[in-house]
């Protein structure tokens, strides 16, 4: 069953499409200052080492059943890290 626009911590793990092709996986579901849902922290990139920050305005789409999050464009990056740099700020 397909939603729309519903990005939160349930979608770590979900493959991240736009037209262009596959991004990555959701790692993570960051929330901004008010709680609210902003930010999907996307494991991309060769071997998967890069994180990628993708507004959660860019999500068209969140299919759950297929465990997808869809965008109709390229997405708008605020920002990327290493994984190697990732991975203690989720330790913490």
């Amino acid at each position: 069953m397909k939603t729309a626009l519903r990005c939160d911590a349930s979608c770590a793990g979900f493959e991240v499409l736009c037209p262009d092709g596959r991004i990555g996986v959701v790692e993570a579901v960051l929330e901004g200052p008010t709680g609210e849902p902003e930010e999907l922290a996307v494991r991309a990139g060769l071997f998967s080492r890069r994180i990628l920050f993708i507004p959660v305005e860019e999500v068209v789409e969140v299919d759950p059943g297929a465990r997808r999050v869809l965008l109709d464009r390229p997405p708008r990056l605020t920002g990327s890290v290493s994984l190697d740099e990732w991975l203690p700020r989720t330790a913490a």
